[in-house]
């Protein structure tokens, strides 16, 4: 897919996304938080989610999209367009960490319920997304990077794949692969576990927020719980995109404790990229790639890696 279409398709795209923020930014308060009434939910887990009141993840949330908007207008040279977006997140930012941080828990509230009454309730869920979209920094950051692997006392914790593919993307920001193979193991291998060939929308060894205990999970094929689907492919075999279009992808395998690797990674304009890899003593030892000739590689491995790259024929020009 050439740049141009991609950037001609991003300015097509803009107005509509201009417009559906509008909608929420009518909904922010004067302490420039949203508050607004919705299916606010996030998790199936006792977290305190209201359908109305200033939900603190629905504001990171909002934080996410105003600054992915302005990035889409300055990517399809209309950064002006913008302008509105970028100054928006930093208001939204600033008035999450002003009003919705608990300095005793260490940590954000869930939310805040209409007439004003602070949420007792915090969950892994709220601090996992303030993570993902960087509205926390400093001693704050550091403080919920060492939540996603010790829990703190009284916090609600994930409850179901859903929420899951959020954590693994924070997890990863930090590189800590090992943790995440470990909750996969435990979450999606309980599925497999009883003969599951898709995944659920629950996590079946669980009772949490079950509206019936007796039955393992209610959607026995959830798209939205295909996490290991995505992050097995993009950290594992290591493929993720590097340019619009996926015309550069990065190769950068992480192993954690496994000794072998392989698979296929499809591409969003046809073909595939296949990658299968082997370890020893903890590092890369060979790594084997087919690609199409199209897409430039950026492979990062060790240098005592041996690597072998096999290119297909060129994509069909768009």
């Amino acid at each position: 897919m050439k740049k141009n279409l991609i950037v001609s398709m991003s300015a097509d795209m803009l107005p509509k996304m201009l417009l559906t923020l509008e909608a929420y930014l009518e909904r922010v308060n004067a302490d420039d938080l949203l508050d607004m009434k919705g299916w606010n939910l996030l998790d199936w887990a006792p977290m305190d989610q209201p359908n109305d009141g200033i939900v603190t993840h629905q504001n990171v949330m909002l934080v996410k999209a105003l600054e992915e908007t302005a990035a889409m207008a300055a990517f399809a040279g209309l950064p002006e367009q913008g302008t509105v977006c970028a100054e928006f997140a930093v208001r939204v930012k600033t008035a999450i960490n002003r009003h919705l941080w608990s300095e005793e828990r260490g940590a954000y509230l869930d939310c805040i319920h209409p007439g004003g009454r602070r949420s007792t309730i915090f969950s892994m869920q709220t601090q996992v997304m303030v993570l993902l979209v960087g509205v926390a920094g400093g001693e704050r950051a550091a403080r919920l990077s060492e939540y996603l692997t010790a829990t703190p006392d009284g916090f609600v914790p994930i409850g179901s794949p859903f929420m899951s593919f959020f954590y693994y993307e924070t997890l990863m920001k930090s590189g800590n692969v090992q943790w995440m193979l470990d909750d996969m193991r435990e979450n999606f291998g309980f599925m497999l576990d009883n003969e599951a060939t898709t995944c659920w929308e629950m996590y079946g060894h669980t009772t949490m927020n079950r509206a019936n205990e007796n039955v393992l999970t209610r959607s026995h094929c959830h798209a939205w719980s295909a996490a290991p689907g995505y992050f097995l492919g993009a950290y594992v075999l290591g493929v993720r995109p590097a340019a619009p279009g996926w015309a550069k992808v990065i190769v950068e395998p992480m192993i954690g404790d496994l000794s072998w690797a392989s698979g296929t990674v499809p591409l969003p304009q046809g073909g595939c990229i296949d990658v299968a890899w082997k370890a020893e003593k903890g590092e890369i030892a060979s790594l084997v790639i087919t690609a199409p000739a199209s897409v430039e590689l950026d492979i990062r491995v060790p240098a005592a890696c041996s690597v072998a790259v096999s290119r297909v024929r060129e994509l069909p020009a768009v």
